[in-house]
């Protein structure tokens, strides 16, 4: 896929997700006609970016990046900290559906170690004190 056409795709799919809270399979179809392509290459990006999703997800994600470095700098334990905070697991949401905690792949801050995306924006030295402020302005 071209780098043009490929920026387009991501541009489309984001505002469809923003507009909708997710992407449906209806989206989908009207976005591979837009920008000129396969459904099932539409589809298949939709369902490899973790950004993007099919599914109804809360009003906020979490997403930890869990590529190599951020593990060296302690991701799991920022991961078992939001998990006890949220008292869900990675993958899921909280009972009052408000967060969605995730992983992500590298998100490119791994100079910044730990990093996180929060509703799509970077959050990066996380520490525990940053992630009890984070979790006060999502409520």
């Amino acid at each position: 896929m071209e780098n043009k056409k490929k920026a387009l795709l991501l541009n489309e799919l984001g505002k469809a997700q923003k507009r909708e809270g997710r992407l449906s399979k209806k989206e989908l179809a009207k976005i591979a006609k837009k920008v000129c392509m396969p459904e099932n290459e539409v589809f298949s990006t939709a369902t490899f970016y973790s950004f993007l999703t099919l599914e109804k997800r809360a009003k906020h994600s979490i997403l930890l990046c869990n590529c190599p470095a951020e593990y060296l700098r302690s991701s799991d334990k920022i991961s078992k900290y939001l998990e006890k905070k949220l008292k869900v697991k990675l993958g899921q949401t909280t009972k009052d559906k408000k967060i969605y905690l995730g992983m992500t792949s590298c998100i490119g801050l791994c100079d910044k170690a730990p990093a996180l995306l929060v509703d799509g924006k970077p959050v990066v030295n996380v520490t525990t004190k940053k992630i009890d402020e984070l979790l006060r302005s999502l409520k």
